[in-house]
């Protein structure tokens, strides 16, 4: 179950002369939290959306619809995981990694 999931205020909401743009900390949140869930053979997880959440969840994890309730099946989960792998290992490459 995944109850929240945050990272550092700066990382949402940077102060305006902030030198430093991070981005991609909550992908890389869920990708550790779904991998965890495949690997110990969970059928789901289940989980707490904000509105400002909804949409990127039921786009990642091309979900029908997602409110206050994020339930993501395990098909799902694997989907995820395996596209973001290729995402991944694509930039690798085009970095020369």
């Amino acid at each position: 179950i995944l109850d929240y999931l945050a990272s550092h205020t700066w990382i949402a909401r940077p102060p305006a002369n902030y030198d430093v743009e991070v981005n991609g900390v909550g992908l890389g949140l869920m990708y550790f939290v779904c991998a965890a869930a495949v690997q110990n053979n969970c059928q789901a997880v289940w989980g707490e959306a904000t509105q400002n959440s909804c949409g990127f969840y039921q786009g990642v994890f091309k979900l029908d619809s997602v409110h206050d309730l994020l339930y993501i099946p395990n098909a799902n989960l694997v989907s995820f995981l395996k596209g973001q792998d290729q995402k991944w290992q694509a930039k690798m490459q085009q970095y020369g990694r």
